[in-house]
């Protein structure tokens, strides 16, 4: 009979034979949450994007509308909108808002929190062509996850 987990015992670490922390078994989420968190952070950016976008227009009146109108830097902002909405949420937190929603988040190689440069290496490693459909392999880990080293797992509810 399986014993329920006692939260009260301490964690228990396992070693390695150099007497070094062993890195715990990763469980990484499959490729429908992956879609699932790809779809809600897009929406949260672009909802971002355009309130940035009417900013500038309100701010600077007709100067700011034809300074977005060139295409160029309103991509320029587009990008820049969502490297700091990924860079921010998943080092400060270890989650976006998608991964908030299904109950995921983002770990290093050992199971920890990431740091800021992997965070800002994941972020613009999403702008790799055709990046997106690399997480519907049989792994499900995306490059921006194996360029960065990282992981994107369930959260612990503990």
């Amino acid at each position: 009979m399986d014993q329920p987990r006692n939260p009260y015992l301490p964690p228990a670490s396992v070693l390695t034979e150099e007497g070094e922390l062993a890195p715990l078994p990763i469980e990484m989420v499959g490729a429908g949450t992956r879609f699932a968190n790809f779809m809600i952070d897009n929406i949260i950016c672009y909802a971002l994007q355009f309130s940035l976008g009417v900013a500038i227009v309100l701010i600077f009146k007709a100067a700011g509308a034809a300074h977005l109108k060139t295409g160029c830097m309103a991509n320029l902002y587009g990008i820049l909108v969502t490297v700091i909405y990924y860079s921010f949420m998943e080092y400060k937190f270890g989650f976006t808002l998608g991964k908030l929603v299904t109950k995921t988040r983002v770990v290093d190689e050992s199971g920890g929190p990431i740091s800021l440069g992997k965070a800002i290496g994941r972020s613009f490693s999403r702008y790799i062509p055709f990046e997106p459909f690399s997480c519907f392999g049989a792994e499900s880990r995306g490059w921006h996850d194996s360029i960065s080293k990282t992981y994107v797992v369930k959260r612990s509810e503990a």
